[in-house]
C-alpha cells in the first residue's frame, strides 16, 4: 500500500493504449508512460492524485498529475534515491538520499525543497524511508548501523534509533495501529515495531529472500510480504504477529500493492514480466496483466483505483486502471425495485446478483449489506418471496456455475408489519437496493 517505484518522466511522453475487452469488468493497461533514464522508487498521495517518481541522471523527482499521467514539476535531489514517502495530512513528500547523508523534504503544494532533513550517527549511508501520517513521524534506514532512526517530522528532532538487524532493510507502516513493519532481507525475516514505545514487538520469519516492497492494509491488518526466492506472499496477521497464511505465486514477485478500499493486491513478478491481481482475502487469482520489461515496484492510488508499475529494464510506467464492477441482478427469488418484495420475518432470504466473473469475496463495503426502515407504498406492486433458506446468520458465498453471488439475509422477526429496504454496497461504492415488506 505504501511504496512503489516510478520511472521519472519526461516532457509529454505519454503513450495512451486501446483498451481490450470491458473495462468495466477487468483491470485494464490505460498508459504506458515512457522514461528517458533510471528508475527510482515512488510513491502516491491520494489525497491531491499526484505521483512522485524518483530518477537519476539528471537526479530529480518527476511530479506526475495522476489525471493525465503527464508531468506537472520537477524537484532536483542529491540522488541515489533509496525510498520514498509521502504524507497525505501535511502534503510533504521525503526522499531518501543515500550518500548525502539526508531525507530531502518536498512541499507537495508548491514542489519545492522544504529542507535536507540530516540522519545523525550515519556509519555510511542512508536507505529506505517511511512516515506515519497519523503520528507524523518519519523512519529512516540508517543502512550500514543496521537501524532504524525515528524524527518527529514536524520538527525535525531525532526522538530514537530502533535496531541493530543489517544492511538491507525495508519499511512499512500501519497508520490505523501505529506499527512499524522492517523488512530484514538477508535474514528472512520481518521485525515488528510500536511506533508508541519505539520498541520491536516481534520478529516474524517469512519466506525465502524477501523483496523491498511490502503492501499493508490497514482496513483488515494484514501485511504482505513479497518472497522472491520462495515465489510466495507471507500473510502477516497485525493483531498475531505471526505469519496466518501464505499465497503461492510462483516467479519472483518483488512488490506488493494493495488497496484497502477493495481489499485487492497487486503483485510484480520480475521473473514473468506480468501484475499478479489478488483477493487479499483468500489469495485467490482474480486476473494477470501483461507488463513487459521486469516489473518490480508499484504505486497504488485508491482514490481512481489506478495502479502505476515500473519497468526495470523497460523505462516505462505501467499505468493500470482497476475494475468498477459490472452489476447485474438482483435474480429471483427477489424483485428489483419499485416491486415490494413480500416475507416473512425472521426468514432467511437468499439474496443474488453477478459481477460477471468470481471478484473474489471480499466485494462488500465494511459494514454492508445493511438494511433500514421505510414507507411502505400502497400502490407499489406486491410480489411474494417464493423461496427461502435455512440459515442462522447472514453470509455471502458464490456459485460458479450460476456466475451468481448470494448473499443469504437473515431478516429479524421484530420486523413483522414493516416495510425496510436492502442496501448491497460494493466496495466500488456502488449501491444497489430491494425493497421488502415483511408479515
Amino acid at each position: 500500500m505504501r511504496k512503489l517505484l516510478v520511472l521519472a518522466v519526461t516532457a509529454a511522453a505519454v503513450l495512451l493504449v486501446s483498451l481490450a475487452g470491458d473495462a468495466a469488468t477487468e483491470p485494464t493497461i490505460i498508459a504506458i508512460i515512457p522514461q528517458c533514464c533510471r528508475v527510482g522508487p515512488i510513491a502516491a498521495n491520494p489525497a491531491t492524485n499526484r505521483v512522485y517518481a524518483a530518477q537519476e541522471d539528471p537526479a530529480v523527482v518527476a511530479v506526475i498529475d495522476g489525471s493525465t499521467n503527464t508531468i506537472v514539476a520537477t524537484v532536483p535531489t542529491a540522488g541515489y534515491h533509496l525510498g520514498i514517502d509521502v504524507n497525505p495530512v501535511t502534503n510533504r513528500i521525503y526522499v531518501s538520499q543515500q550518500f548525502a547523508g539526508a531525507v530531502r523534504i518536498i512541499d507537495g503544494a508548491t514542489n519545492s525543497v522544504i529542507t535536507d532533513l540530516p540522519v545523525p550517527g550515519l556509519i555510511h549511508t542512508i536507505g529506505d524511508v517511511a512516515i506515519n501520517p497519523a503520528t507524523d513521524r518519519l523512519y529512516v534506514v540508517r543502512a550500514n548501523n543496521g537501524d532504524v532512526a525515528v524524527f518527529d517530522a514536524a520538527t525535525y528532532t531525532l526522538l530514537d534509533t530502533v535496531g541493530g538487524w543489517g544492511d538491507a532493510l525495508y519499511l512499512a507502516v500501519n497508520p490505523e495501529t501505529n506499527r512499524i513493519y522492517v523488512a530484514d532481507v538477508r535474514n528472512d525475516r520481518v521485525h515488528v515495531i510500536d511506533g508508541a514505545s519505539n520498541s520491536v514487538l516481534a520478529t516474524v520469519p517469512v519466506g525465502d529472500s524477501p523483496n523491498p516492497v511490502m503492501g499493508v492494509n490497514p482496513a483488515t491488518n494484514r501485511i504482505y510480504v513479497p518472497n522472491g526466492g520462495s515465489g510466495t506472499i507471507s500473510v502477516i496477521g497485525g493483531v498475531s504477529n505471526t505469519v496466518v497464511d501464505v499465497f503461492a505465486v510462483g516467479g519472483n514477485p518483488y512488490g506488493v500493492g494493495v488497496n484497502p478500499v477493495t481489499n485487492r493486491l497487486y503483485v510484480t513478478d520480475m521473473s514473468n514480466d506480468r501484475v499478479l491481481v489478488l483477493d487479499g482475502a483468500t489469495g485467490d487469482l482474480l486476473a494477470t496483466l501483461a507488463v513487459p520489461g521486469y516489473p518490480g515496484r508499484l504505486a497504488v492510488m485508491p482514490s481512481t483505483s489506478r495502479i502505476y508499475v515500473v519497468s526495470h529494464s523497460g523505462s516505462a510506467v505501467t499505468v493500470i486502471e482497476d475494475v468498477v464492477y459490472s452489476f447485474s441482478g438482483f435474480f429471483r427469488p427477489v424483485d428489483n425495485t419499485p416491486t415490494l418484495n413480500l416475507a416473512k420475518a425472521g426468514s432467511a432470504i437468499p439474496v443474488k446478483f453477478s459481477l460477471s466473473g468470481n471478484q473474489g469475496l471480499s466485494i462488500l463495503a465494511a459494514g454492508y449489506p445493511k438494511s433500514k426502515e421505510i414507507s411502505c407504498d400502497t400502490s407499489a406492486l406486491l410480489d411474494a418471496i417464493e423461496a427461502t433458506v435455512t440459515a442462522g446468520s447472514s453470509s455471502l458465498s458464490y456459485d460458479p456455475v450460476a456466475d451468481q453471488y448470494v448473499y443469504v439475509w437473515k431478516t429479524d422477526k421484530a420486523w413483522a408489519g414493516t416495510c425496510r429496504q436492502l442496501i448491497v454496497r460494493l466496495n466500488d461504492g456502488a449501491d444497489h437496493v430491494a425493497n421488502f415488506k415483511f408479515k
